[in-house]
């Protein structure tokens, strides 16, 4: 994607936090169409030679088995789905798109590619959603206890894939 020299600061700013707790940025309501295709990426960032480029690479992963089983066995009710990647296309650009992103930021590089700055942005995505469609009361008492429990539990399966 093309961006601004401040979109640019803002990803270092995170990319090279020291607390690797602070290094993650989310699109709860969002989504975002990517491509397994890296010519893909590249025909999309194309632009005026002096515009920023970034390049996301993401790393898409599940929760680690262990605690989603922990989580199944507290919480039975709770339906743990993974509709955070949506394959939209089989052919042609192979296209996914992204749904309600929280991405953890593993690193970010720069590097000059004919003429234009090209950064790239490593990240890991967890494929994990609660279905909690029919709650109303997701931040009172035991609901909220519950929220915090799975929030822990991506955090703690995203930590173990960047340090991996």
């Amino acid at each position: 994607m093309r961006v601004s020299s401040s979109a640019v600061e803002y990803f270092r700013e995170v990319a090279t936090n020291a607390d690797v707790s602070k290094r993650h940025f989310s699109m709860p309501s969002g989504f975002i169409s990517s491509s397994t295709a890296s010519s893909t990426m590249e025909d999309f960032a194309k632009g005026h030679p002096l515009d920023n480029q970034m390049h996301w690479i993401i790393r898409i992963h599940g929760l680690d088995p262990k605690l989603l089983r922990i989580y199944e066995e507290k919480y039975k009710e709770s339906v743990v789905t993974s509709i955070c990647t949506l394959p939209f296309a089989e052919f042609g650009e192979k296209e996914i798109l992204l749904k309600g992103a929280f991405f953890h930021i593993i690193k970010m590089d720069c590097k000059e590619v004919d003429g234009r700055m090209i950064h790239k942005v490593e990240m890991a995505m967890l494929n994990a959603n609660r279905d909690h469609g029919t709650d109303l009361a997701l931040h009172e008492g035991a609901k909220q206890v519950q929220r915090n429990f799975f929030r822990d539990m991506c955090q703690a399966s995203s930590y173990k894939i960047v340090h991996l």
